[in-house]
């Protein structure tokens, strides 16, 4: 009788060990999918700058980028639709990005790339610089002619 018992607690514990487990890992995908952290949210592009030169193409402009705590898809000039994860260091307003490319609409391009670059974040105003792959991480956020380099201003939308 006494190990009926302690086989019935045993398997309710288990039970619920597992039910508590798997809420866990719900909340994790639903994390994942929220839009969290200091660049979450929906992003406008107001200017775009390669190789010192400002591109003023509109559809560029009305490009949005949606951001997660730890991606975002933008439909980057000259890369098409894409998802692409980041990672941030420094302070909290100003400091460096690294964007991996993990899906990019231009087919023949290298799979993996990761570009590294510098952000300042004040209010809701983003401003992104970039390289290339095979070039180190910009100084200032201006680019200069055949540098590669690929500078963003974003304003966050609210809508």
């Amino acid at each position: 009788m006494v190990r009926l018992g302690l086989l019935v607690v045993l398997v309710g514990s288990l039970a619920l060990v597992a039910m508590t487990a798997s809420a866990g890992g719900d909340d994790l995908r639903k994390k994942d999918k929220e839009p969290t952290g200091k660049l979450a949210g929906v992003w406008k592009v107001v200017s775009v700058e390669r190789n010192g030169k400002e591109l003023s193409d509109e559809a560029v402009k009305q490009t949005k980028w949606i951001a997660t705590e730890t991606t975002f898809t933008a439909n980057l000039p000259g890369e098409g639709p894409g998802e692409f994860a980041y990672k941030l260091g420094g302070t909290d307003k100003r400091g460096t990005i690294d964007i991996e490319v993990l899906r990019a609409g231009r087919e023949g391009g290298p799979r993996k790339r990761v570009y590294l670059g510098i952000y300042s974040l004040e209010g809701d105003s983003l401003m992104l610089c970039y390289a290339p792959t095979d070039k180190d991480r910009p100084a200032d956020f201006s680019t200069k002619a055949g540098s590669g380099e690929t500078a963003f201003v974003l304003r966050r939308d609210k809508k």
